[in-house]
């Protein structure tokens, strides 16, 4: 058994798959309609070699790996429009320090004024408008 079980597929063999054998259909779908429609072979040869064509020169495109080539040749027309990698060196944010208060225990006089302040309650607006009811 020499089998290699390193190599995986390639992820792009589905749609290989799938395009040659849709262009081998349109390729003799389109050689049986010309040879019905008209009584020249040498335009159903042109078609047929040109489906034969395609679908080569799909399968070239398919299997090229980068740096050969089809790559340097041709690589404007398969280079995918990809935008540059941005430059910027990134940062650790330091949390900025907030004080609330001291941290001490609150004075004698503070707990007073606490104490004042809480016993201050001023009923609100719309208890001296209330009507009585019922009378």
């Amino acid at each position: 058994m020499t089998h290699d079980f390193h190599v995986r597929p390639s992820r792009q063999s589905g749609s290989v798959l799938a395009a040659t054998i849709v262009l081998s259909v349109g390729t003799v779908g389109g050689a049986i309609f010309t040879g019905v429609a008209t009584q020249d072979a040498e335009s159903v040869m042109y078609c047929v070699g040109g489906g034969v064509a395609a679908i080569f020169t799909l399968l070239w495109f398919s299997t090229s790996r980068a740096g050969g080539y089809v790559s340097e040749q041709l690589g404007y027309l398969l280079a995918r429009h990809q935008q540059d990698s941005l430059d910027y060196h990134p940062e650790q944010k330091r949390p900025k320090s907030t004080d609330y208060g001291t941290h001490r225990p609150p004075t004698v006089e503070e707990v007073r004024e606490l104490k004042e302040n809480t016993n201050t309650w001023v009923p609100a607006q719309q208890s001296a408008r209330r009507e009585r009811r019922g009378r």
